[in-house]
């Protein structure tokens, strides 16, 4: 579904409470949400005091990170599923949880949808509409069903594996084509002689699965760029592979603790660029596993009920 159905579909009469003890991943998706029609959106830094505007103001939907100081998303989830005045409230749930268990947990306690960090704003959209249409599972599916359930995984009704997304930044066009033309057969491939402009891209709606980073760039050099990606929530986690000739430790020192995965020297060897590529993409093919994993156990319990 495209964001621009996806955005018809949104009343902008809904209410929205975003609970997450991280300032800047609150405003980060009361800002994906406005980018989906969203208009009335309210925060709250940890649980209970999303509890205390649930009993105050009108709230139609909840969007709670699970990890949080005071009162955790799964703590709230379950007081908000006790108390009849808000039980029909849809629940989203945002997780890096691994743990099988933990997310049967959630489920059962009546989570509408669950959502994997980082995600972009199509995925934010998807869940909210899906936790809009579908009925909470509390109290109707006990932990031993769920447990039955094995390693089963469903996925999405129309979905597809979709090309992972390589951003290429270098300010020189010929370097630009050279690592384009390497990828392009494999994966969706965007490039840009900006640093500013690589920055936009990460922290859009659309970011890339990994970046291929230049450092020596007029204005924004690729240093810059690294660390204002590992500043913004959208962008933390986005591995970065540093092309370069600058060859010194410090250089690499310098990448690395800025966060980056990888470090390739110029003149580039093709086979071995390759290689590093594919090896960080089996990791975003990872994260996005897991995601269809907490989907397909959600559709497996309704199934069940």
């Amino acid at each position: 579904m495209t964001l621009e159905k996806q955005n018809m579909m949104i009343d902008k009469q809904i209410v929205f409470l975003v609970v997450d003890d991280f300032e800047p991943m609150r405003k980060v998706t009361a800002s994906q949400l406005q980018t989906i029609g969203a208009n009335n959106i309210m925060t709250a830094n940890n649980g209970a005091q999303a509890l205390h505007v649930l009993q105050n103001k009108r709230v139609d939907i909840i969007i709670s990170d699970w990890n949080m100081p005071v009162m955790t998303g799964l703590e709230l989830l379950k007081a908000v599923r006790a108390d009849t005045k808000l039980s029909r409230i849809p629940f989203i749930m945002i997780s890096t949880e691994v743990e099988r268990y933990r997310i049967e947990e959630a489920i059962a306690a009546g989570v509408n949808a669950l959502l994997v960090k980082p995600y972009t704003a199509n995925c934010l959209a998807e869940r909210v509409i899906k936790a809009l249409t579908t009925h909470p599972l509390s109290g109707s599916l006990p932990r031993p069903a769920l447990a039955a359930t094995g390693n089963t995984t469903a996925t999405a009704p129309g979905a597809g594996p979709a090309r992972r997304t390589i951003l290429v930044v270098d300010d020189t066009p010929d370097n630009l084509e050279l690592v384009a033309n390497l990828f392009k057969d494999e994966y969706r491939v965007r490039v840009t002689q900006s640093g500013e402009k690589a920055l936009s891209i990460c922290q859009s709606n659309d970011p890339p699965d990994l970046v291929l980073l230049d450092i020596m760039m007029p204005g924004m050099d690729g240093f810059d760029v690294a660390r204002c990606m590992r500043e913004h929530p959208t962008s933390e986690t986005i591995p970065i592979i540093f092309v370069t000739s600058m060859t010194g430790d410090d250089e690499r020192l310098k990448g690395f603790e800025l966060g980056a995965v990888d470090y390739v020297t110029k003149p580039i060897n093709p086979d071995v660029l390759k290689l590093r590529v594919r090896n960080f993409m089996r990791y975003v093919g990872l994260h996005k596993q897991l995601q269809s994993n907490y989907d397909g156990m959600l559709e497996l319990a309704r199934l069940r009920v």
